[in-house]
């Protein structure tokens, strides 16, 4: 199974593009630790010893978004996923020069919000990190467009962002450590 994920990694070009810590999802979503209850958190088995640091971002070997490190301790740590309440992402809809916010709503929920109003939006339109953030890389998946809403007194659209990730099924994934940059880029 480990083979078949690292497989995937490279046809992908994950590895070719970032240094990456492959970990193994020890527990899901409501975990506690030292008696502090964390919802839409995962926790992996890589930490400090294993050049884990706070703020990197945690993908799945299809360049799926899942979320953050936000607690390192030396042998685990914790990632909030990208549906964390506290988690605001800058996005991009796929093949468009449209921009706007993803929004954790908790729960495994996530919205789009401040999307331009006079702009077409797709319920299935895939989601993507933008180069305007800096806490991801871009062209990261964060999900599909949901349920739109459109209210006339509101400047912006909001919709419902479905995440690409299966909570029930995560089993291994890979700490961004670094970007690989290669001459040209």
């Amino acid at each position: 199974k480990e083979n078949e994920t690292l497989r995937q990694a490279l046809n992908v070009g994950l590895n070719s593009n970032y240094e990456l810590i492959m970990a193994q999802v020890t527990a899901k979503n409501n975990i506690a630790i030292k008696g502090v209850a964390f919802g839409d958190s995962l926790l992996i088995n890589k930490g400090a010893n294993d050049g884990v640091k706070k703020g990197f971002p945690v993908v799945l070997s299809s360049k799926i978004l899942l979320g953050k490190i936000v607690d390192v301790y030396p042998s685990f740590s914790r990632v909030a996923l990208i549906t964390s309440k506290d988690s605001m992402i800058d996005v991009q809809l796929q093949n468009s020069q449209d921009f706007a916010l993803a929004k954790g709503q908790s729960n495994q929920k996530i919205i789009l919000d401040m999307f331009p109003k006079d702009k077409d939006l797709q319920t299935g339109t895939l989601v993507m990190t933008s180069a305007l953030g800096s806490a991801y890389p871009s062209g990261m998946v964060v999900g599909t467009i949901g349920n739109v809403s459109a209210v006339s007194s509101e400047a912006f659209k909001k919709a419902e962002i479905i995440p690409a990730f299966d909570l029930g099924i995560l089993d291994k994934v890979f700490v961004i450590k670094n970007v690989i940059v290669t001459n040209g880029q």
